[in-house]
């Protein structure tokens, strides 16, 4: 069984960096940990998103991690700077309505996050046990 974190809130981290042992297996057709990560954090930061969670087999023990899922609170004005064709806003958008990376989910409000909390602090097995979440400071 791998390891989850322990359930509470969210764990946050700041000075985000990946360790090079964190990749997929090649031809998993899964996302690129490595790559997918660090680029929806940087993006969310420059569109001035509320927060970022990451969750998946990126922020369990498993010694080869395949998949990453990540929840941006959008933020207040995200359609405005889409409007606008801020070129940040825009690719984020497209990533959002493309799902491309495929595990990145948005939250438009509290209720929508919160909602997304919930789903992802609990494991799939058949007793669905909470378990921790990792969110990233913006």
């Amino acid at each position: 069984m791998l390891g989850y974190l322990i359930p509470l809130q969210l764990l946050v981290l700041s000075g985000f960096r990946l360790a090079p042992a964190l990749r997929p297996s090649t031809g998993s057709g899964q996302s690129n940990v490595r790559h997918d990560v660090p680029t929806v954090s940087n993006r969310t930061r420059r569109v001035a998103a509320h927060r970022l969670f990451v969750d998946g087999s990126f922020v369990t023990s498993n010694p080869e991690p395949n998949d990453v899922d990540a929840v941006v609170w959008l933020a207040d004005d995200f359609v405005d700077r889409v409007s606008r064709g801020d070129s940040e806003a825009v690719e984020l958008e497209t990533m959002l309505l493309t799902r491309r990376p495929e595990e990145i989910f948005a939250a438009e409000d509290r209720w929508d996050w919160d909602a997304w909390v919930e789903f992802f602090s609990r494991t799939r097995e058949a007793d669905g046990r909470r378990k921790g979440i990792v969110e990233v400071e913006l």
